[in-house]
């Protein structure tokens, strides 16, 4: 009976992984719906500030990994889109349909001790970013500042900062791509 006990114990958790939460610590705005004809996204996620990273490791700069999760996970939610990464400085991509700018505000990779030893959400990874999207006129049709917090509930998470700060920034950009691909329906959702 024992035997089973720590069996099923033991498999809990190797079952039970990092969890993510996301978060809109203020409403969404909604300015005016996605136009009917888009077929483009121009992405240009803005360089983090050196302040707004803690205990993140040697991660420096998140806005390269933010851009390409993003566009990942946008072309996973709207395959007809064009999606791609607009390298160019804060003006707008005059050949897309819509623009969508995002800015990682704050990346707290938390406690890898504490998410190993107590779990609970002890130590869990928190990002903020904050994200527009307009349309090819320049006109903002919606903007919402996320959050995502990635922790860990029974701890023996043996996950590195580094590892738990890339897993919490694919799940912020599935947010965020959800936010672009229907921001009234998101701002429904939260």
């Amino acid at each position: 009976m024992h035997r089973r006990r720590w069996l099923l114990i033991g498999c809990l958790l190797v079952v039970t992984s990092c969890v993510s939460v996301a978060d809109l610590p203020k409403p969404a705005s909604v300015f005016g719906p996605i136009p009917a004809n888009t077929r483009s996204l121009a992405i240009r996620v803005a360089p983090s500030k050196p302040e707004a990273l803690k205990n993140a490791g040697g991660l420096t700069d998140p806005g390269p990994f933010l851009a390409r999760y993003i566009k990942d996970a946008v072309a996973l939610k709207q395959p007809v889109w064009e999606v791609r990464i607009f390298e160019g400085g804060a003006g707008q991509s005059s050949d897309s349909d819509l623009f969508a700018s995002a800015e990682v505000l704050s990346i707290d990779g938390g406690s890898a001790g504490l998410r190993f030893w107590i779990g609970f959400s002890a130590g869990a990874t928190e990002s903020t970013a904050a994200v527009s999207l307009a349309d090819k006129a320049g006109k903002e049709l919606a903007q919402a500042t996320i959050t995502e917090r990635t922790m860990c509930p029974l701890g023996a998470c043996a996950d590195s900062n580094e590892d738990n700060i890339q897993r919490n920034l694919k799940n912020l950009a599935d947010e965020i791509a959800s936010f672009i691909s229907n921001p009234a329906a998101y701002k429904k959702e939260k």
